[in-house]
């Protein structure tokens, strides 16, 4: 979702301010109704990715973090 955010933005202000409003999107399902967990990683997850982007100075540094991040997650959860 977050590189699908950056894509569709044209700065990083843009980028940040669609990332808040996804948080705050989704943190409305999460407490308007009882929803299972995985709802509340989604908001835990894009934090960080917003976190990532406040710390970001261009679109490319903060893609270029965000898919290091996968990688090394996907490699922890290598069986």
């Amino acid at each position: 979702v977050a590189l699908n955010i950056a894509d569709n933005s044209g700065t990083m202000d843009e980028l940040r301010d669609k990332l808040k409003s996804e948080i705050l999107r989704a943190q409305k399902s999460v407490f308007g109704e009882k929803v299972r967990g995985y709802h509340r990683n989604y908001v835990k997850s894009m934090a960080v990715v917003l976190k990532i982007a406040e710390k970001c100075e261009s679109k490319e540094a903060f893609i270029t973090t965000v898919e290091d991040v996968l990688i090394d997650k996907l490699k922890d959860a290598e069986v």
